[in-house]
């Protein structure tokens, strides 16, 4: 099994990298973000997860480890396959898993390929494995004021705003807001 390269970028298409390692070309599918990182002919180190069928052998690459270890995670859901794993990294990583731990149906089905049902079976499924990560997502709540209602986070997740700057903005706030749809308007008009 192939678990790390280190080579160059050699060229990119829509989904997948050519690593050239000593003069042998590698074809790598990796997220979005890394494809639009990667530049010709400069040095890259991937974490590696190999898929070998019968007739295919398939690498799919990641900058972190972390990326690694949750795309394998995902894969082990049932019905979720290295392809639709690899759309849900066009969220951020903490993203990802805020969803799963808040039970954010609505922001995984914002995924290309993912529908309620599976949504809703990476949820049931992966929110116990993914629990530790939860200590760190808890600590970018508690930098949230109390008022802020949790479904106008979720709101602006799923919208693609970082969590950070949600924070950033929610800190922000000269008053309580109690409302979402007003959450929303002061972040929209703030950001």
């Amino acid at each position: 099994m192939i678990a790390h390269l280190s080579g160059k970028c050699l060229s990119k298409s829509e989904k997948f990298l050519i690593i050239d390692v000593q003069g042998v070309g590698y074809r790598v599918s990796v997220p979005t973000n890394l494809l639009e990182k990667a530049e010709n002919h400069l040095p890259l180190k991937l974490h590696i997860h190999t898929v070998v069928r019968e007739d295919d052998l398939s690498l799919y690459g990641f900058a972190k480890e972390e990326e690694l270890r949750l795309f394998e995670t995902l894969i082990s859901v049932n019905g979720v396959g290295p392809k639709i794993a690899l759309e849900l990294f066009t969220s951020p990583l903490e993203e990802i898993q805020a969803a799963i731990l808040s039970e954010n149906v609505y922001a995984l089905t914002q995924i290309p390929g993912i529908g309620k049902k599976t949504a809703e079976r990476i949820i049931l499924e992966l929110k116990e494995k993914i629990a530790p990560l939860a200590k760190d997502l808890a600590v970018e709540k508690a930098n949230l004021p109390k008022e802020v209602p949790e479904e106008a986070v979720h709101a602006l997740l799923g919208l693609g705003y970082k969590r950070g700057d949600i924070n950033r903005v929610f800190r922000s706030l000269k008053e309580p807001i109690t409302h979402a749809e007003d959450l929303i308007k002061y972040f929209l008009k703030n950001v």
